[in-house]
């Protein structure tokens, strides 16, 4: 397994951050610790054999829907991101080209949300995206500009904030606003620096703030997108822990906890203190969660790692059943298992998003045409007929089954 497929380094990010903080000579030292102990966890036991076993495919998905989309020179895609979703709309956070582009439920290219430059409403860098529904707004983090730009759905610019800390993630809920500072170099505030999340108003004054960790430089590591949200509600994994926090306005707990018995390493162990080669020894020799993961209001899906091998564990909150495997069977057509992969994404309905590049299906298609003709849906068939190695990604969006 190449590591750096599987972890960011951050050297740069963290040079520039540490410019930053000594940029904001604010502090607050009677800021609210809102970690609370869970009343309810959801623990999952991670079998042994998760490398080593097949998913049904047939049996874990009950619907598909592709949505090709729109291939223009104005919204060309590099490499998506980040796929964020409100009813009707996919805005598309392509980092490549450091642009966020809106397209309609059926994947017609809509517009642009804001351009590159240092003028008003422009950014330099589009680092993180995030959406506040209820205002139908997108907000832009420009870490370089060292501040936060927000645009109504059309891509008017509405405001710009400053960034009055360091943080590299931030998502909504409500009025409330969740950033994720994890090892961001707040040494101007005292109050916050050596925690991962704060809770802020609309105008970034820091309200609370939770999961405390001991700050220290001597390894590299840490997860990408430790903090997600999905539908209504916001998590934060704790880089490289078997532990997920659910975040709220007024708390922020343990939602879920992956328990590898023997052979995960020691939850006790102090992960900022130890160096690169100590953590890639702990991921030679154990298994452990890599940060990847998506909730639905039904089901936790995440990957997990073990040495050279990976697993997927598709786990029901309302059972506890799991389903889990290192590759899948029985699809319902061939182009369907070429087109499935893990989830990255939750739409705005529930059900889970992937993507899938032209030109990997073009690959596979004599592997597919093999199996052409009533197997395939005219769905399939006209994506096939009109597909181009240059095109824009298609979306997967599914629906799992109950179980």
């Amino acid at each position: 397994m190449h590591l750096e497929n599987n972890h960011i380094k951050y050297f740069l990010l963290v040079s520039l951050l540490l410019v930053f903080s000594c940029m904001n000579k604010t502090t607050n030292e009677n800021i609210k610790n809102d970690i609370t102990e869970s009343n309810y966890e959801n623990i999952i036991e991670i079998p042994d054999d998760f490398t080593n076993s097949k998913i049904d495919l047939g049996d874990l998905v009950s619907s598909v829907n592709y949505v090709p989309l729109e291939t223009k020179p104005i919204c060309f895609i590099g490499q998506i991101n980040k796929v964020l979703s409100d009813t009707g709309f996919f805005f598309i956070h392509d980092k490549n080209n450091n642009s966020i582009i809106r397209f309609n439920a059926e994947g017609k290219f809509l517009n642009h949300i804001g351009t590159i430059g240092d003028g008003q409403g422009e950014f330099k860098e589009a680092y993180d995206v995030s959406l506040n529904k209820g205002k139908r707004e997108v907000s832009v983090l420009d870490l370089r500009g060292r501040k936060v730009i927000n645009y109504d759905y059309d891509g008017n610019h509405i405001n710009s904030l400053p960034m009055k800390f360091l943080f590299n993630q931030m998502e909504y809920i409500g009025d409330t606003i969740v950033c994720n500072i994890y090892k961001s170099y707040n040494t101007s505030m005292p109050s916050i620096y050596g925690y991962k999340i704060v809770k802020t108003n609309k105008k970034f004054d820091v309200l609370s703030k939770a999961i405390p960790y001991q700050v220290n430089n001597t390894n590299s590591f840490t997860t990408e997108r430790p903090l997600r949200k999905f539908g209504n509600s916001i998590f934060f994994n704790d880089p490289y822990r078997n532990k997920i926090y659910k975040i709220s306005p007024r708390n922020t707990y343990i939602e879920f906890i992956m328990d590898f018995n023997k052979s995960g390493w020691n939850q006790d162990l102090k992960f900022e203190e130890l160096n690169d080669a100590e953590i890639n020894d702990l991921f030679e020799s154990y298994s452990y969660f890599n940060g990847e993961f998506v909730a639905s209001t039904r089901y936790l899906v995440f990957n997990i790692y073990k040495k050279n091998k990976s697993g997927t564990i598709y786990y029901s909150q309302k059972t506890g059943i799991i389903k889990y495997g290192n590759s899948y069977t029985n699809p319902k057509n061939r182009f369907q298992l070429v087109c499935f992969s893990v989830p990255k994404w939750l739409n705005y309905d529930d059900r889970f998003i992937s993507a899938i590049e032209p030109f990997h299906l073009i690959q596979y298609m004599e592997y597919i045409k093999e199996e052409a003709g009533s197997n395939l849906t005219k769905v399939q068939q006209a994506i096939l007929n009109n597909l181009k190695e240059e095109d824009n990604p298609i979306l997967v969006i599914y629906e799992l089954n109950d179980f």
